[in-house]
Formats: C-alpha cells, structure tokens, sequence
C-alpha cells in the first residue's frame, strides 16, 4: 500500500488513503485475525498527536494483526504485548518523535511562507515565477511587466460583462475578432483561443487589479498560504471596473436567488462558484462537451486550471 501525497500528520491518509481502506476493512472484520501489517516505521501508520496515533496503533492490534516494522525488526501483536508492556512504551516513544518532527516542519514551513510573503510585501523578493497570461516576470526574477496586448483583451472582457453579456457570448466575440489577443495552445487549452471557463475565471481574478494570494502545497492541494498581498503585481484593469463587474454579478445572483447558477429543468450548475476545487481552491463551474449516444453530457471543471 501506498499513500503518495497523503499526510501522515493531517491523517489524510487514514481517511482517504490505501491505509484508510485496509483500516475499514479491519473494522468490519474482513481483515482475519493472525494477519501481517508490514510497515517501514511506525510513522507510516501515523504521524498525529499521540492518543489520535496510539488509538489506531491499539485498534489495529486488537483486531488481532500483527503489526511488523521493517526498519527496527520489532513485532506488536497482543500476545507479545501482554508479555512485554515495554513495547508499548518504546511505540509511544516512536509516535511522539515523530509527531514532533511533523510539527516542527510545519512550523518550519509556515514561518518560510511568512517570510517570503513579508519580502514580496515590501518588494524584495517575488513569491513565484509563475505569472498570469497578462504578466511576464523579467530575466532576473525581480520585475513583472504587463503586455499591453493581452490586457487589452483583459479589459475588453470586463467591458463585455459590464454590457451584461454571458461567458459564452463573451467567448465567441473574442475568438472572432481579429485584432484581439487570444490564449495560445497549451496542455489544457489543446485548441487555443478564448473558453467560456477561461472568460469566467478572468472576471473574478483579483490578479486583474494586482492582488496575489501565496499558495502552499498540502499533499495534492493547494491551500492559502497568508492573506493576499494587494498591488504585487501591476494592475491590468482600472480597479473601479473590476468592482462594478464584481457587483453586476453580485446582483444577478440576487436577482435568480441563487449565487450558483440556473435551476429549473437544467439544475445540474446549482453549485456552479460555490463548489471548490479540492486542488486548488477555485471555484468550479460546469460545461457541457456535447452528446454521447444522444446524450448530452457535462462535468465541473476548475477556474484556477484555465489556459
């Protein structure tokens, strides 16, 4: 079994994980009893406090599976623990020291994260390489330049949703003018040009007005690291149009009495910007890709994963 990207930790990976599996299946009782959990370490089972930790550890052995931990050559089972309650005592030790080792990582990794955010809050170091479609960052990593093209179209979109038109109309306008900046192809954007997901995204981007809110990774998703830093990058609209957008679109939610979407008879975007993405924290909206067998078929797709 193998948990990548779950945290041992956060105990992800006891909710979500292969470990999580095998857990429910020793609850039930289809795990039998004289079974073999090998295991590199006790940490692998677990890195949480240390009642959370033992409380598996114990769960695990009562069912009666033995536990077999590869780096020590140690075996918990009930009978030897019964026997020598010292194994108890040298397993507490083992989840103690590794919960703190966990602890002071995070600690770790949340001061560097402050930091880095407190120096790009006064200009001296930027956070990340990666820039919006509107930005591009210099050779040395210590300036970001707007590209007068793509902001154009940037406000030109904003103009278009302040005339009340839809993503989807937003979207075609775009990819037929001539003279407009499209989005070239990429990985996820296999055609290029202009996408209703893309035209969503953009209009409820802060980075438009130059605010950039740190991300970190924990396991497979990304989660806000600090509070948004406010003019750290240069704005690509006037902030009073982002506003008045942001507004527009506050007031059409009011007025279908719904934040998410449509409902009647199509009711499958009921959650559309309400639900997250559990990767990266945007919100998720979905779009339909025509009809298979007659059937026409959509899926949620993520904002924050736009070309």
């Amino acid at each position: 079994m193998t948990d990548r990207g779950l945290s041992a930790y956060k105990g992800t990976h006891r909710t979500k994980g292969a470990l999580g599996g095998f857990l429910k299946l020793v609850e039930v009782g289809k795990i039998p009893e004289g079974s073999i959990l090998i295991v590199e370490n006790l940490d692998r089972l677990s890195r949480e406090q240390v009642l959370d930790a033992l409380n598996q550890f114990t769960g695990i052995i009562k069912a009666g599976i033995k536990v077999v931990t590869l780096q020590d050559g140690m075996e918990y089972d009930l009978e030897s623990i019964n026997q020598n309650w010292t194994q108890l005592i040298i397993s507490i030790t083992y989840m103690a020291r590794a919960h703190e080792e966990s602890e002071t990582k995070s600690k770790r990794s949340l001061a560097f994260w402050e930091n880095k955010s407190e120096q790009a809050t006064n200009g001296k170091e930027k956070l990340t390489s990666k820039t919006p479609a509107w930005i591009e960052l210099s050779k040395d990593k210590t300036q970001f330049t707007l590209i007068p093209e793509v902001c154009k179209a940037v406000e030109l979109i904003f103009r278009k949703k302040l005339d009340g038109k839809g993503a989807e109309k937003i979207e075609r306008e775009m990819n037929e003018a001539a003279d407009v900046w499209k989005p070239p192809v990429t990985g996820r954007n296999k055609k290029g040009g202009w996408t209703k997901s893309y035209v969503n995204s953009i209009i409820r981007n802060r980075a438009v007005i130059g605010e950039f809110q740190p991300h970190k990774r924990g396991g497979k998703t990304r989660l806000p690291a600090g509070d948004p830093i406010p003019d750290y990058f240069p704005a690509a609209i006037d902030s009073d149009l982002f506003y008045q957008v942001q507004e527009q679109l506050r007031t059409n939610a009011r007025k279908n009495g719904n934040a998410g979407g449509r409902t009647g008879k199509k009711v499958s975007n009921l959650f559309t910007h309400v639900i997250k993405c559990g990767l990266c924290g945007y919100p998720m909206h979905f779009i339909t890709k025509g009809k298979q067998k007659g059937v026409e078929y959509s899926y949620l797709t993520c904002d924050g994963l736009a070309p």
